[in-house]
């Protein structure tokens, strides 16, 4: 590494440099020295303003850095940078000139130790687990015997194979659906969102298997991006996850309704075998036989016991004790009726003698007696009322012209009025040469105020 300086030019210089010429001779003296260059350290600082550029400092025990890493390098990492994180940055130094900072350029980054996959893994499990979307009740119960199973995986692995096979060997009226996709590489969540979001827009299966055979965690990357859990999250359609790997857990086994560790155990998952619903079902016939002797054994007692009856072993005179009941009721019924038009008869005859039926025209002019003498009733009690109101409108009428500012004017007094309308209470509110207006009983005059003293006030009248 070369390194040059500029402090002996600048010395014999007769004019003093500029903050901008030296930072510019700082800038092409360190960006020339240094290439590319790692630095390890512990983030601290990290801001993402809305520019997609991040901002934050490299430092260990003694020393910090400042450091820049662009959108265009940030969207390549699969872990999210944040304070605290140990990493190797790589890029080359630069000098910002407003502020006369020398700053890492960062164009790489991974966290100290390798493993990026893993810590992207850790971060979005944690993440999706605080939104909710392991939780065991959001899982849905897997269909105890589908028609119709979707499957989501590619068409030329030894997956679809292995599904396939158990399907057709546990349960052969089973019909399958495969959306082919890429389980692998870029673009592959893409596919997989995909089909799972197409499966619950067409429907017809009752449940969907997601997955893959084994591979390394580079290999399985796809089934733990963030679009994929979402998508098995959103369905409405029971997702089981096969990922063929024993030990480790995907992003998508957390978040489907059933994990199922290899694509054939998936299988064997969604299907009985066909012995034990062929014993389900002799058991189901068994029971039904039961219920329907149980049900036959108690319908033959109710007849038994009906044919057995009374009313049965005599039916005749059965008939007869009804036939008896029968003219009773009628007796009963015959001596009510009696006594009631007894009475009737009794009050019509006493009816028919009064002297109004035997004079109509007397029932008429007593009916007109007695509306004439309800009318002249109600006319002294209405002119009653009437006067009673007019002599108390007529007292609060008096009491309303005592009370009226017309009334006090016309015995003599008037009412002045300022130039802005306002009342005159006291002399010494006005000035000389100021017009004023006064109301009298019958009419108002205006007047020019000549002179103004404590009690008296000389004025000059203006018009009418």
């Amino acid at each position: 590494m070369r390194v040059s300086s500029f402090s002996s030019q600048a010395v014999a210089n007769s004019r003093p440099l500029t903050v901008s010429e030296v930072t510019a001779s700082v800038k092409r003296l360190l960006e020339s020295s240094f290439a590319m260059l790692s630095v390890e350290g512990e983030i601290s600082n990290f801001r993402l303003p809305a520019s997609g550029h991040a901002y934050f400092t490299i430092k260990d025990e003694r020393a910090q850095l400042a450091a820049v890493m662009f959108r265009s390098a940030l969207a390549l990492l699969r872990f999210v940078p944040e304070d605290g994180l140990k990493v190797v940055v790589q890029g080359r130094l630069t000098v910002y000139g407003p502020r006369g900072q020398y700053q890492i350029q960062a164009v790489k980054m991974s966290p100290r130790g390798g493993g990026e996959l893993q810590l992207a893994l850790e971060q979005l499990k944690r993440r999706l687990e605080k939104e909710g979307l392991f939780r065991e009740d959001h899982k849905r119960p897997l269909p105890p015997f589908p028609s119709a199973v979707g499957v989501i995986t590619s068409p030329t692995g030894a997956a679809i194979k292995d599904i396939l096979q158990v399907l057709g060997r546990r349960f052969r009226g089973l019909r399958v659906v495969i959306n082919p996709v890429r389980v692998q590489g870029e673009g592959a969540a893409e596919d997989i969102a995909r089909a799972i979001e197409e499966f619950n827009l067409r429907g017809g299966v009752d449940v969907l298997i997601v997955g893959r055979g084994g591979g390394s965690i580079e290999d399985l990357w796809a089934f733990n991006e963030e679009r994929v859990a979402r998508a098995i999250f959103r369905s409405a359609i029971p997702v089981v996850s096969a990922v063929g790997h024993e030990i480790d857990w995907t992003v998508a086994d957390f978040v489907a309704d059933v994990r199922a560790p290899t694509p054939s155990a998936a299988a064997e998952l969604i299907t009985r075998e066909p012995g034990l619903l062929a014993g389900r079902i002799a058991e189901s016939l068994n029971r039904l036989d039961r219920a329907l002797a149980h049900s036959l054994g108690r319908s033959r007692s109710a007849v038994a016991a009906v044919l057995g009856g009374w009313a049965m072993r005599r039916p005749s005179r059965l008939a007869a004790e009804g036939a008896q009941r029968t003219d009773d009721l009628a007796a009963r019924l015959e001596r009510v009726t009696g006594n009631l038009l007894s009475g009737r008869r009794w009050k019509l005859e006493a009816v028919s003698r009064a002297a109004v039926f035997r004079d109509p025209s007397r029932l008429l002019a007593f009916r007109r007696r007695r509306a004439a003498e309800s009318a002249q009733r109600l006319d002294r009690v209405t002119d009653l009322a009437v006067g009673s109101r007019r002599s108390r409108l007529g007292d609060v009428y008096l009491r309303l012209e005592a009370l009226s500012p017309l009334a006090v004017l016309g015995r003599g007094y008037a009412v002045v009025f300022a130039a802005d309308g306002t009342v005159v209470r006291t002399a010494g509110t006005l000035s000389p040469g100021e017009e004023v207006r006064t109301r009298v009983g019958a009419g108002e005059f205006v007047s020019v105020v000549t002179g103004v003293s404590g009690n008296e006030l000389d004025s000059e009248t203006a018009g009418t």
